[in-house]
């Protein structure tokens, strides 16, 4: 009973109740930043054209995002995660703030073609994020199929409920994914911005960058849904390639360069898929053979004068 009680004091502090209206305020104003720029976004990606920037269509995540979001802080205000400790909720909360913060000031300062703002707020969004994501990946337990693929050490989860998964671990995995490919992506803006050539190694660097962040999450995690995410990224990546390498066919140099990004874009989408499949088989066999074996019974010992 008393531990009920402190534990609906702390939940319910000046504290918590503060950082819960950060969120909801940085929220708020994320999404009015976002709506009311998106054309001056579109606008100024379409004069800073680098490969690594994925078309329009692809950035319709951005709204499943925020949903999830929207979830997860609704849920918050609502019914305040009581299995997460104090402080690391309160962590949370002010990652998530600080998060959507990062995000406007990015909106506002790409909308105005300040590229190199722009950078650092991206970069700064994708720390405090992936902080965020490694605290929810430690704290909330993922559906059984991601633990059996994963070959970190499964740890007790103060989380445990499907609905903790749902609107606590994948907003933030889809956050922190996403937010790796755009962060990559505001480089190359900038770095061409200031004048630098892009050249092939600097875009072979982003892709194997961002393939190895998604297969480091599959291989640790076992976690599809942040390598979903990098999957969409390398389809619309290669499928953005094929349209621009019709468009330089006559221009052998242009066409070259393209036609290896778009081998690198599908080559990055063949190794996620298939770690993932490995990953798949792997754990049904070892299951099946698991299942399979049976149990080990000791010999049975006669002894003289024994009734067995």
């Amino acid at each position: 009973m008393l531990e009920t009680s402190a534990s609906f004091r702390s939940l319910h502090s000046r504290a918590m109740l503060l950082l819960r209206l950060a969120m909801v305020t940085a929220f708020v104003l994320d999404v009015w930043r976002t709506a009311s720029r998106a054309l001056d976004i579109e606008a100024a990606l379409q004069r800073h054209p680098t490969v690594m920037v994925l078309p329009q269509e692809a950035t319709q995540l951005d709204w499943i995002i925020l949903f999830f979001l929207f979830g997860f802080i609704a849920r918050e205000c609502m019914v305040p995660t009581s299995e997460l400790p104090s402080p690391q909720l309160q962590m949370l909360y002010f990652l998530t703030a600080a998060g959507l913060g990062c995000n406007t000031v990015y909106v506002e300062a790409f909308s105005a073609e300040h590229t190199l703002l722009a950078l650092a707020a991206s970069a700064a969004q994708w720390l405090v994020v992936f902080a965020a994501y490694v605290l929810v990946i430690e704290n909330v337990e993922p559906p059984h199929i991601f633990a059996t693929l994963s070959v970190h050490k499964e740890c007790g989860y103060p989380c445990r409920r499907p609905s903790d998964y749902l609107w606590m671990r994948v907003p933030f995995t889809l956050y922190s994914s996403w937010l790796g490919a755009t962060a990559i992506a505001n480089l190359t803006i900038a770095l061409a911005d200031m004048g630098v050539s892009l050249d092939m190694y600097i875009y072979i660097s982003c892709f194997s960058a961002l393939l190895m962040a998604n297969v480091i999450a599959l291989l640790w995690q076992g976690d599809l849904v942040f390598a979903a995410v990098g999957v969409w990224a390398f389809v619309w990546l290669e499928m953005k390639s094929a349209k621009e390498k019709v468009l330089v066919v006559d221009n052998s140099d242009e066409f070259a360069a393209v036609s290896a990004i778009q081998a690198m874009a599908t080559l990055g989408l063949c190794v996620l898929v298939s770690i993932a499949v490995v990953l798949l088989v792997v754990r049904f066999y070892v299951r099946r053979t698991t299942n399979a074996v049976p149990k080990f019974k000791g010999p049975s010992i006669s002894y003289y004068g024994s009734t067995t």
